[in-house]
């Protein structure tokens, strides 16, 4: 384990403090972090670093009424009773107009729901350092916190006129604090047969009604979700809780969903494959995080060494502004050469200046496009069966690095190999849900066609790693920002297969959000309306489950420029072939970029497998050479006045072709 080490600072002048109803208002926070549990075999390595992550962002908001529940020096260790007092503390000298931070990280599970006031049967439970097994003369685990036990320290708090935050950095967190009916946690993290937890009954009761006041709770992951930690050059940190605490640091302004929002959207873009996607819920979701108290958004820099890194989600190429006052004007321009874990090596951009400068603010992130893999065990074990000393020569061939430890990685599925994002989880979705490695059974050499797929895989990876980097959330984030593009919508219209056939829909189309499942005939449905003031130019890129990049439209001789005040209907049917039982993951891309009267129409066909142009546009060669694991540098997406890509996705699970009998 890390140890913990409590970060004492002194704040600016320029550090403001937390707004609230009254200039007498105060915040408290109650940050628990759990890494050691003594009575059970589940250690973590990321809640110690998390905690001081938390403390760190809280004191850059003038926060000084802490206490942290954690292991190491000056800090209270996390027990049940501890953690209970504690919250019920800070509640009690909390009063109205005062705010209440609650921060968790670290275990949690199910167990049965002993008072009937959850629909799903089961409680959402929380593990402090004591926890123990089931009991069964309690009814309980051992020293296990309930969500019903955090939800009445929330009552509690917003009956006396407390705002309240909580973030829940663990896993079934997204029903911890649950005040909306979002239905029920599915995913475990720590198995409850770990705990040796019984299976539910259903037990009569009366819902909890509703939370009311002022109120916001974000989570680390959905509810059928696990959150999850992972090093950064060993150190160990809550995914999501390192996310967030960059997000709020560099784009000051957001409110809670639009933090939430960007975290997602980092999350994503730093494996391309993400294990958990966040989520946010209260009366104070769309209000601005902390109110009006904001972080300095700038890191320290001292000559060439900037006090940032890949923690810090920094990236080769960067670029920053320096400046000698953080009140002042900027002072020049650096890049950033060579990142590492908490700082970084930059240059100066033209003359430094005559000023020492003290402050680094990120202005443009240049896109992140790296792509490892590993083998797992298995997957190793399987190859060298089918090829000695198969490991090393794939290493060899690939032009991915095979590396020990990667974001991706290699599995065996019983008949082919299968490319898995960082939670190592094959098929989450479904059976096939996995891109597979294809590769011809007739193919003498192995080595070669799994290197090639290796690349293909590499390319879908770093599409959507690219691709979630623009985005209007968080600014500097990522690395262009939106500039306005078309409203996009899909639907989806149901159809029955008949035979090998697709029959025509028999109800009308559905509206779908971000994320759908389809079944086989299914008819899509993609609405493009340019309410802006400039052309735009439109490409709809599909990724199929073998992760194949395809250019679905423009269609051959259509024009994909979209004049102002007009819309596209397009309509594209979906198949899967596949045997019974195994499902299809598939992604729509949809590429929007204004344009002005004589410029050459931008498609970008070169991101698409076998497709590209030779009068390509600088936007199209750019993005081309990113996907194909190409160095670039000194573009930017805002190549039209200022105008940038604009990125809507919808990401499907196809159900597989099932043949009706009439």
């Amino acid at each position: 384990m890390v140890p913990l080490m409590w970060i004492t600072r002194l704040l600016s002048a320029s550090c403001l403090a937390l707004a609230a109803a009254s200039a007498w208002a105060e915040t408290r926070a109650v940050l628990i972090g759990v890494s050691d549990y003594v009575n059970l075999d589940a250690d973590l390595a990321g809640p110690a670093n998390d905690v001081r992550l938390m403390a760190d962002m809280l004191a850059r908001r003038g926060v000084t009424d802490v206490t942290l529940l954690a292991e190491g020096p000056g800090a209270i260790p996390p027990d049940r009773a501890a953690i209970l007092s504690a919250l019920d503390a800070a509640v009690a000298a909390s009063e109205a107009g005062d705010t209440l931070v609650i921060y968790f990280s670290g275990h949690g599970s199910q167990a049965p729901d002993m008072d009937g006031d959850e629909q799903g049967g089961y409680d959402e439970i929380f593990l402090p350092r004591d926890a123990g097994h089931w009991n069964g003369a309690l009814g309980a685990v051992e020293n296990a916190i309930l969500d019903d036990e955090f939800g009445a320290v929330a009552r509690a708090a917003l009956g006396r006129g407390v705002q309240v935050i909580a973030i829940l950095d663990a896993c079934h967190s997204a029903t911890g604090f649950r005040a909306l009916d979002d239905g029920d946690g599915r995913a475990r993290y720590l198995d409850p047969e770990t705990l040796e937890i019984p299976e539910a009954t259903a037990v009569a009761g009366t819902p909890a009604p509703p939370l009311e006041g002022d109120f916001v709770f974000l989570y680390a992951a959905q509810s059928d979700q696990r959150a999850f930690e992972y090093p950064v050059d060993g150190e160990w940190y809550g995914d999501f809780t390192r996310t967030l605490v960059n997000v709020l640091d560099t784009s000051p302004g957001l409110s809670w969903r639009q933090a939430v929002a960007a975290a997602s959207t980092r999350i994503r873009a730093r494996s391309g494959q993400p294990a958990q996607t966040p989520d946010v819920e209260g009366t104070l979701a769309d209000a601005a995080a902390f109110g009006d108290a904001q972080a300095q958004a700038g890191y320290p820099i001292d000559g060439t060494v900037l006090s940032a890194g890949a923690l810090h989600d920094i990236t080769p190429g960067s670029l920053l502004e320096v400046f000698a006052d953080p009140t002042g004007a900027a002072l020049g321009r650096i890049e950033v050469t060579e990142v590492r874990p908490t700082t970084s090596d930059v240059r100066y951009v033209g003359t430094p200046p005559a000023l020492r400068v003290t402050e680094a603010r990120l202005l443009r992130r240049a896109p992140d496009t790296d792509v490892r893999v590993t083998l797992t065990e298995g997957a190793a074990r399987a190859l060298e069966r089918l090829i000695p000393d198969g490991p090393r020569m794939l290493a060899e061939a690939s032009d991915v690095p095979v590396v020990p430890s990667a974001p991706h990685g290699v599995v065996w599925a019983g008949d082919s190999f299968a490319l898995v994002g960082p939670d190592r989880v094959l098929d989450p979705m479904g059976p096939g849900s996995s891109p597979r490695l294809a590769w011809p059974a007739e193919t003498p050499d192995l080595v070669s066609a799994l290197a090639i797929a290796l690349d293909g895989a590499a390319a879908r990876i770093r599409l959507d790693k690219i691709l979630a980097q623009v985005t209007p959330a968080g600014g500097a984030m990522g690395f262009a920002l939106l500039g306005g593009g078309p409203q996009v919508g899909f639907t989806l219209q149901p159809a029955e297969a008949r035979g090998r056939q697709c029959a025509d829909p028999t109800t009308g189309p559905r509206d779908v959000g971000a994320t759908a499942e389809a079944s086989h005939c299914d008819r899509l449905g993609v609405t493009i309306a340019n309410t802006g003031s400039r052309p735009q130019d439109v490409t709809l890129l599909y990724v199929d489950a073998t992760g194949r990049i395809d250019m679905i439209w423009p269609t051959q001789g259509l024009s994909n420029r979209i004049p102002s005040g007009e819309t596209r209907d397009l309509h594209f049917g979906l198949r899967n072939d596949a045997r019974p039982g195994i499902y299809a993951r598939e992604t729509l891309y949809v590429l929007s970029l204004p344009a002005e009267p004589g410029d050459p129409r931008a498609v970008f066909s070169a991101l698409a497998d076998g497709q590209s142009r030779g009068n390509a546009t600088p936007a199209e060669a750019w993005l081309g050479a990113l996907v194909r694991g190409e160095t670039t540098r000194g573009f930017s997406l805002s190549p039209r006045g200022g105008a940038a890509l604009a990125v809507d996705r919808l990401d499907l699970v196809i159900a597989p072709f099932e043949t009706k009998r009439n």
